[in-house]
């Protein structure tokens, strides 16, 4: 992972972390189970991105464009499954 990826990350965790109950007795859990609704998805070493149209894991460069389509997607889906 890298540029693009670590502020992608920075907003699904702006996601995650605004619907942690801030009495929970065990936060890091609580987050680690919402992470692990995205990594299957998420290629950081290896694979391509095929929700992104087949982009390979290390073409992604550090542009608002890519920032932006990689956000929207990992947030998209971790929305979708967390309603399911």
């Amino acid at each position: 992972m890298h540029g693009v990826g670590i502020r992608s990350m920075g907003k699904v965790m702006d996601r995650i972390m605004g619907s942690i109950n801030p009495h929970d007795r065990n936060p890091g859990k609580t987050v680690r189970r919402e992470l692990a609704r995205i990594a299957p998805f998420c290629r950081w070493t290896s694979g391509n991105w095929e929700e992104l149209g087949g982009v390979e894991w290390n073409q992604l460069q550090n542009l608002h464009k890519h920032q932006s389509i990689l956000s929207n997607f990992l947030i998209r889906t971790y929305l979708e499954r967390r309603r399911h």
